[in-house]
């Protein structure tokens, strides 16, 4: 068996020497060092919506995530994903299904979409299921505290002991 899977990875802005970087500059010292790198799952969806204005029917189009660990959902930029190798036990296993990704991404769309626009009924919302993709985290230990560190936006969560 290989120790190694193919899988979507959205396309990386950031190393491990600028993520080492980035956790050096909060800590104001160079403690850090990285444990290692996991791959976090999301469900991809791109929904074509429309709502009914007071001026005619209005397309729009978005990209959902559905985190495949505790099922929050997010509008999204364009995903830009490439097939990658990468070391099994560093992948995520999503705790939830396609389907009901699917359900929170039409929920999440059509709440959101309620809070951006007033309309006069409710929002045709078909998301289109793309896929699973997976976005690549840093795991930084600076001293006794575990960073996790995006490798697409450079955003820190500090990580409990249990977690780390």
């Amino acid at each position: 068996m290989s120790d190694c899977k193919s899988i979507a990875l959205i396309r990386e802005s950031l190393s491990s020497v600028d993520a080492l970087r980035i956790v050096n500059a909060v800590a104001g010292a160079e403690v850090a060092r990285i444990e290692r790198r996991i791959y976090y799952p999301y469900f991809h969806f791109s929904a074509v919506c429309s709502a009914r204005t007071l001026f005619g029917t209005k397309p729009i189009s978005a990209s959902c995530l559905v985190d495949g660990c505790n099922e929050a959902g997010a509008t999204a930029d364009p995903v830009v994903a490439e097939q990658s190798e990468v070391a099994r036990d560093a992948i995520l296993r999503s705790k939830i299904d396609a389907r009901t990704a699917m359900n929170v991404a039409r929920r999440f769309l059509i709440h959101t979409l309620g809070r951006r626009l007033r309309t006069i009924g409710n929002f045709n919302v078909n998301p289109e299921a793309q896929g699973l993709v997976h976005k690549a985290f840093w795991l930084i230990r600076c001293e006794d505290t575990v960073v996790m560190v995006d490798s697409l936006t450079g955003c820190l969560h500090t990580l409990g002991k249990r977690a780390a």
